[in-house]
């Protein structure tokens, strides 16, 4: 086979890639006003699984979900942006040894809720209330892939952080191609991993 025919690996890569770029512009416009990033974090989840079964068209998937999806996943950004935030300035201000045991668990909470109720926010339909609790209950009991989720979005911190202080020039094309990129990977490890609900 060709590596220029449609089929060939180097093409499906390539437009992966290409849906990749155009997801992280759409997540960067959809979010400009904060309060609708939420709806942005859930339409790119939508778009990314569509696209990596190759169904759909990706700009269209998008604002679909992001509409269909606006009023719950703007409730969902404010339950975990307001605790996020408070749990930030904890930890930057705070310097108590007396709250580190519950800083510690408040943060690993929100961190699982957050990996994981985009996901759900775009896969299933739930109330808000069990959105968020079956954000925790999978993200516990199916703590390996969440495990693997987390050491995703650290690597990318690091490598972004990495190529401002070293590689400067290549720091444009990695913001481009990152945060849509990792939702893509992040959204077929989440699909594997409830392979048995979405079958």
């Amino acid at each position: 086979m060709h590596f220029l025919s449609p089929e060939s690996a180097f093409m499906r890569g390539l437009s992966t890639v290409i849906d990749a770029v155009w997801i992280t512009i759409l997540m960067i416009v959809a979010s400009l006003p904060a309060i609708t990033a939420g709806s942005a974090l859930v339409a790119a989840n939508y778009a990314a699984r569509r696209s990596l079964a190759g169904i759909g068209h990706v700009t269209r998937d998008f604002f679909a979900a992001f509409k269909s999806n606006f009023m719950q996943a703007t409730i969902l950004w404010l339950i975990l942006g307001i605790p996020g935030a408070a749990l930030v300035v904890l930890w930057i201000v705070v310097r108590s040894w007396a709250l580190l045991a519950p800083q510690l668990i408040a943060t690993c909470f929100w961190i699982i809720s957050f990996e994981w109720v985009w996901w759900l926010q775009a896969r299933f339909a739930n109330s808000l209330v069990g959105t968020l609790k079956n954000s925790l209950i999978f993200g516990l009991t199916k703590w390996p892939y969440t495990v693997v989720i987390v050491m995703l979005d650290c690597f990318i911190f690091v490598l972004l952080f990495a190529s401002m202080a070293v590689m400067l020039r290549g720091l444009f094309l990695l913001a481009l191609v990152a945060p849509g990129g990792l939702v893509m990977v992040k959204s077929a490890i989440l699909n594997y991993a409830m392979r048995s609900y979405v079958a």
